[in-house]
């Protein structure tokens, strides 16, 4: 029996447990701890994937509610704009019906979502035995001079998003001051820079998107698609009865980079059966300009555009 005295005695209350003879963790607990690491990174990730994505939509947001604010002073100034035409001899209703026409002429050249409204020469048109000559704008001749001093040849790729950079920075140069430097890029390198949003995609423009809709049945908050309840206001005399109130898009694809929205590259408003006078509310291969694709109309639904009234704040 050993004693207190042997060399070799330990105490009971120190001999060591089986659990202080273990060496590491069991199987079980490594893949216990393994899958609480994994569910704590995945929260993480989708935290900070959620936090990206709602930084990117409050940038796309704020760029989006400067631009509006630049683009409806624009457009609304053409309610008291002065329209180059002579009423001599018409009637009310004619007078009417040629200044419609010389103000949606003026909107194309100026505030231009295609390179064709820029590079198109003005209408001359005919009525009641008058012709109606309208001189190309300085605006516009500054947008072509733009177009022609570029290296790179124009494509309708990003056509709307620059002439929406041109618009801004050619009538209101002052308000480029308003926009930090990752709001503003030449995203396909051709000389003409671009807005984009906070996924570094484009920022488009549609001046009359008479087919937009946020959902496949509800029109979009700012336009109603009515013309007998809200009719066009520069249409004071209600002379085009389908003509409804148009707000102009700005829009940025969302987070799935994806626009899916018929820009109408193919129709430029003109209606050659009644002698080239322009027509907003026209088709294009039956989808009107600013109407979902035809072949897609899903993925416009993230869109964010200053017809969400939470983006034109």
């Amino acid at each position: 029996m050993k004693t207190k005295s042997d060399s070799s005695f330990v105490p009971y209350a120190l001999r060591p447990t089986p659990y202080a003879l273990r060496r590491g963790f069991t199987l079980v607990e490594l893949l216990v701890t393994i899958t609480i690491i994994a569910m704590v990174a995945g929260m993480s990730f989708g935290a900070l994937q959620w936090a990206r994505r709602a930084a990117a939509e409050e940038k796309t947001r704020q760029t989006i509610a400067k631009l509006n604010s630049i683009i409806m002073r624009k457009y609304e100034s053409y309610r008291t704009r002065r329209a180059p035409i002579s009423t001599t001899g018409l009637t009310p209703a004619q007078s009417a019906q040629k200044r419609l026409d010389a103000l949606r002429e003026l909107m194309q050249m100026e505030m231009p979502e295609r390179f064709a409204d820029i590079t198109t020469n003005p209408i001359n048109y005919s009525d009641w035995g008058s012709t109606t000559i309208i001189s190309r704008p300085a605006a516009s001749q500054r947008y072509l001079n733009i177009l022609n001093s570029t290296k790179t040849l124009p494509t309708e790729d990003n056509a709307s998003a620059e002439c929406l950079y041109m618009i801004v920075s050619v009538n209101n140069p002052e308000e480029l001051a308003h926009f930090r430097p990752d709001e503003i890029a030449d995203t396909d390198e051709d000389g003409r820079p671009e807005f984009i949003d906070g996924w570094g995609m484009p920022i488009r423009f549609l001046r009359w998107p008479a087919g937009f809709v946020q959902t496949s049945s509800a029109a979009a908050p700012l336009q109603s698609g009515i013309a007998t309840t809200d009719h066009d206001p520069f249409d004071t005399r209600k002379i085009d009865a389908t003509a409804y109130k148009l707000t102009p898009l700005i829009y940025s694809a969302g987070p799935d980079k994806t626009y899916g929205l018929n820009s109408g590259d193919s129709a430029y408003f003109y209606d050659y059966a009644t002698a080239g006078r322009l027509d907003p509310y026209a088709s294009s291969g039956g989808n009107r300009i600013g109407a979902p694709l035809l072949t897609d109309t899903t993925s416009h639904l993230d869109n964010i555009t200053n017809h969400d009234t939470s983006a034109a704040r």
